[in-house]
Parts: structure tokens; C-alpha cells; sequence
């Protein structure tokens, strides 16, 4: 017997919807895909469509977790030298790391760049 589908019809932002389909095309997926899949993870319940909820809306009672920034680079960005430092046994208490500007890093970069094809 041939499964029965449903079609499904939203309202949103076209810019929202042009960014989100950008995402997912990313992704290499489509936004149908997106959807079902989404679908599917809701409709098994459980402690999935909690983690589900968690994602989409978040908890407004709960503050981010420590476990959240490890996860996301963004949150991490300042850190991550340190971090690494830290793993490797490097005592932070004796290194000084020098806050650069923007403008100062960028420079750095575009030297390091040169200097790789030899023309400084």
C-alpha cells in the first residue's frame, strides 16, 4: 500500500526564509529534508523532543551552561589559547599574551602571508 503524504504551507519572513535556505543549502540538505527530519525527531519524544525544545527555543530559566561554551566557538574564541596553553602544561600565571587590536591582528596575518610566498 502507498504511504500517504501530507503537505504542510508557512508564513515567514522572506528574508529569514532566504538566510535559512542559504543554511541548509550549506548543509547540502533542502529545507524539506530540514523539516522532516525535524519531524521525525519530535515525533519520537522522549528525552529527544526535550533536547529538541532546549535547541529551538532554549530554557528561559536557565542561564547558558558551561557545557554550552565549550561547545560553541563563538563563546570559547577569547579562550581557546589559553586553553591550549593550558593543556600543553604552560604556566598562564608567567605568560603574558599581548591584546592586539583588530587592525594589529590583521597585519600579523598579512605578514605571515608574505613571508610564506618569500616576498618580505
Amino acid at each position: 500500500m502507498a504511504e500517504l503524504t501530507a503537505q504542510m504551507n508557512i508564513r515567514m519572513e522572506r528574508g529569514l526564509k532566504e538566510r535559512g535556505d542559504a543554511a541548509i543549502a550549506s548543509l547540502g540538505r533542502t529545507p524539506s529534508e530540514l523539516v522532516r527530519a525535524l519531524w521525525e525527531k519530535v515525533a519520537r519524544r522522549g528525552k529527544d523532543l526535550e533536547e529538541v525544545a532546549d535547541l529551538l527555543w532554549g530554557r528561559p530559566d536557565a542561564a547558558p551552561s558551561a557545557h554550552d561554551s565549550e561547545k560553541d566557538p563563538v563563546l570559547r574564541g577569547p579562550h581557546i589559547v589559553e586553553e591550549g596553553m593550558r593543556e600543553l602544561g604552560i604556566n598562564m600565571s608567567k605568560v603574558h599574551l599581548p591584546e592586539l587590536s583588530y587592525e594589529e591582528l590583521k597585519e600579523l596575518a598579512w605578514q605571515d602571508r608574505l613571508e610564506e610566498r618569500g616576498l618580505l
